[in-house]
Protein backbone atom coordinates (compact mmCIF):
# COMPACT_ATOMS: atom_id res chain seq x y z
CA UNK A 1 0.00 0.00 0.00
CA UNK A 2 1.43 3.30 -0.66
CA UNK A 3 1.38 6.40 1.84
CA UNK A 4 2.98 9.37 1.48
CA UNK A 5 5.85 10.33 3.80
CA UNK A 6 5.51 12.91 6.69
CA UNK A 7 8.39 15.43 5.45
CA UNK A 8 11.40 14.89 7.34
CA UNK A 9 15.02 15.11 6.40
CA UNK A 10 17.25 17.68 4.60
CA UNK A 11 14.81 19.37 1.54
CA UNK A 12 15.81 23.04 -0.39
CA UNK A 13 13.00 24.63 -1.38
CA UNK A 14 12.83 26.48 -4.88
CA UNK A 15 9.30 27.09 -5.70
CA UNK A 16 6.08 27.67 -3.86
CA UNK A 17 2.57 28.07 -4.71
CA UNK A 18 -0.52 28.53 -3.13
CA UNK A 19 -3.44 26.76 -4.60
CA UNK A 20 -7.49 27.06 -3.67
CA UNK A 21 -10.04 24.59 -4.65
CA UNK A 22 -13.84 25.35 -4.89
CA UNK A 23 -15.93 22.74 -2.94
CA UNK A 24 -15.60 19.67 -5.30
CA UNK A 25 -12.85 20.74 -7.10
CA UNK A 26 -9.98 18.14 -8.04
CA UNK A 27 -7.04 18.76 -9.51
CA UNK A 28 -5.98 16.82 -12.41
CA UNK A 29 -3.41 14.13 -12.34
CA UNK A 30 0.45 14.34 -12.97
CA UNK A 31 3.58 13.63 -11.37
CA UNK A 32 7.22 14.64 -11.83
CA UNK A 33 10.41 13.60 -13.62
CA UNK A 34 12.67 14.92 -10.84
CA UNK A 35 10.56 17.25 -8.83
CA UNK A 36 9.39 16.36 -5.10
CA UNK A 37 6.09 18.24 -3.94
CA UNK A 38 5.80 18.95 -0.24
CA UNK A 39 1.56 19.54 0.07
CA UNK A 40 0.46 21.46 3.33
CA UNK A 41 -3.55 22.15 3.85
CA UNK A 42 -4.13 26.05 4.50
CA UNK A 43 -7.59 25.66 4.93
CA UNK A 44 -10.75 22.85 4.64
CA UNK A 45 -10.13 19.81 3.97
CA UNK A 46 -8.33 17.73 1.13
CA UNK A 47 -8.24 14.42 0.00
CA UNK A 48 -4.78 13.16 -2.23
CA UNK A 49 -4.77 10.33 -4.22
CA UNK A 50 -1.67 8.90 -5.11
CA UNK A 51 0.01 6.35 -7.83
CA UNK A 52 3.29 4.68 -7.14
CA UNK A 53 5.55 4.00 -10.64
CA UNK A 54 8.77 4.20 -9.67
CA UNK A 55 10.05 0.46 -10.38
CA UNK A 56 12.62 0.45 -7.57
CA UNK A 57 9.94 1.23 -5.04
CA UNK A 58 8.48 -1.67 -2.57
CA UNK A 59 5.02 0.21 -3.25
CA UNK A 60 5.69 0.29 -7.37
CA UNK A 61 1.93 0.08 -9.51
CA UNK A 62 0.39 0.62 -5.52
CA UNK A 63 -2.21 3.58 -5.02
CA UNK A 64 -3.25 5.05 -1.91
CA UNK A 65 -5.45 7.90 -0.67
CA UNK A 66 -5.02 10.48 2.36
CA UNK A 67 -7.39 12.42 3.68
CA UNK A 68 -5.54 16.12 5.27
CA UNK A 69 -7.22 18.74 7.11
CA UNK A 70 -6.06 21.92 8.96
CA UNK A 71 -7.60 20.07 11.70
CA UNK A 72 -4.29 18.08 12.24
CA UNK A 73 -1.72 19.53 10.49
CA UNK A 74 0.73 17.63 8.28
CA UNK A 75 3.19 18.42 5.45
CA UNK A 76 2.78 15.31 2.90
CA UNK A 77 6.36 14.43 0.42
CA UNK A 78 5.20 13.23 -2.49
CA UNK A 79 8.67 11.96 -4.28
CA UNK A 80 9.36 11.86 -7.97
CA UNK A 81 7.49 9.56 -10.39
CA UNK A 82 4.45 9.64 -7.62
CA UNK A 83 1.05 10.20 -9.70
CA UNK A 84 -0.95 12.44 -7.57
CA UNK A 85 -4.40 14.44 -7.77
CA UNK A 86 -5.68 16.83 -4.92
CA UNK A 87 -9.58 17.08 -4.35
CA UNK A 88 -11.91 19.28 -2.00
CA UNK A 89 -14.33 16.93 -0.59
CA UNK A 90 -16.04 19.18 1.45
CA UNK A 91 -18.85 21.84 0.32
CA UNK A 92 -16.24 24.82 1.77
CA UNK A 93 -13.33 26.01 -0.32
CA UNK A 94 -9.99 24.67 0.48
CA UNK A 95 -6.34 25.64 -0.14
CA UNK A 96 -3.05 24.25 0.55
CA UNK A 97 0.28 25.16 -0.34
CA UNK A 98 3.18 23.10 -2.52
CA UNK A 99 6.28 23.52 -1.79
CA UNK A 100 9.18 22.01 -4.41
CA UNK A 101 12.78 21.66 -5.03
Amino acid sequence: MLSAGVVSGSFEASHMLYMNLLPGGISSWHCHQRQTDIIVAVRGQLRIGMYDDRSESASDKSFGMLNISVSRPTAIRLPPLVWHAIKNPSGDDAAYVVVND
